[in-house]
């Protein structure tokens, strides 16, 4: 659980870092509410699955699964660009 919520405000960094100020806010609503839905949908999700085959042992090799294709999709995203230090201007002195 410690790891869990040790994602949030890397998640959350991660959307302030790479997205405009203008979208900003629409970004952080889209992600509340895809996982409120995904919240809402897993317990049920995990009571069927346990229900309709009988222990856990297939519900932690579809746990297993959908971590590895998690892996797979945060392996394939865009590199960052590293940006160009802005070269600073030389400093005039008094006379000019």
């Amino acid at each position: 659980m410690a790891l869990v919520f040790g994602e949030i405000p890397i998640h959350d960094a991660l959307i302030a870092r790479y997205t405009s100020d203008a979208w900003r806010s629409r970004i952080y609503a889209i992600k509340y509410v895809i996982t409120l839905g995904v919240s809402a949908l897993a317990i049920p999700l995990v009571a069927l699955t346990h229900k309709s085959e009988g222990g856990f042992a297939t519900l932690f090799v579809l746990m297993a699964a959908f971590i590895v294709i998690i892996f797979t999709a945060a392996v394939f995203l865009p590199a960052a660009r590293q940006a160009k230090a802005p070269v600073p201007a030389m400093a005039r002195g008094p006379s000019g």
